[in-house]
């Protein structure tokens, strides 16, 4: 866990984490201080809402493709 691969992940997680709270966390805050009001959504609004969560499935996609994509690699490079 030390090493320094240990080290590249969790700081790698540690960063992930916090774009998908970013990404998540502010939108919800957004939407439930809208419905406390009682008001609707501007268009605005929804638009970055709809494109934080599009954003943030695209992260998730991604980060889940490279590991995917390291992990037959490396399974590739031990059946050598």
């Amino acid at each position: 866990a030390g090493s320094y691969g240990g080290v590249a992940f969790m700081m790698q997680a540690v960063l992930f984490v916090m774009a998908m709270i970013g990404l998540i966390g502010w939108p919800s805050s957004v939407y439930l201080l809208q419905q406390l009001r009682g008001g609707a959504l501007a268009g605005s609004q929804l638009s970055l809402i709809v494109l934080c969560f599009a954003g943030a499935s695209a992260l998730s996609i991604a980060i889940w493709l490279a590991g995917m994509r390291s992990g037959v690699q490396a399974l590739e490079r031990m059946g050598d």
